[in-house]
Order: structure tokens, then sequence, then C-alpha cells
């Protein structure tokens, strides 16, 4: 499946927009997001949970509503990775 990377992290995936990743869960993809993409992998995950500025959005629903990585994958779902945005007064 194709994962969408966002601008921000793209000089952690060689610069590409999208990456291939073969994963039947969320959790399977970040593992191998991990052995493929070690620096996004650190961007995504801090400490063994996932960083709480990023989502991982499977056909426009949030993971984390879904079954979060244990949320099931298909070869056919669009996956993006998205960085959140905070900002203070």
């Amino acid at each position: 499946m194709k994962v969408e990377i966002p601008t921000a992290l793209k000089p952690f995936a060689n610069d590409n927009d999208f990456i291939e990743v073969r994963a039947n869960t969320v959790s399977t993809m970040l593992r191998n997001i991990e052995l493929n993409f070690p620096d996004l992998h650190n961007r995504i995950v801090k400490d063994g949970q996932m960083n709480k500025f990023v989502n991982i959005y499977i056909n426009s629903e949030d993971m984390r509503f879904l079954n979060g990585v244990d949320t099931k994958l298909a070869d056919e779902d669009e996956v993006y990775i998205a960085l959140a945005i905070s900002g203070g007064g």
C-alpha cells in the first residue's frame, strides 16, 4: 500500500511523497517503516508510543477512533501520516 508522507517528514523518507509498505495492520506498517526508514519511524513513535503530534488516517478515518495500532489494513487502503498543528496564544 502507499503511505502518504507530509512535507515536514519527507526528508526522513528519502524526500518521497509516498512510500510503499506491505502490512496487514498499522502495527506491522510501523515496524516496516522502522526497518526501511528509521528516522521517519523515530518521528512517528516516541518511547514505544505514537507521538501525540502525529496522526495516522486510514481512508480518511483517524486510526485512534478505529482500533489504534491494531487497525487492519488492506492493499487498497489510503494511508496518510499527518502532523498535528498546535498553536499558542
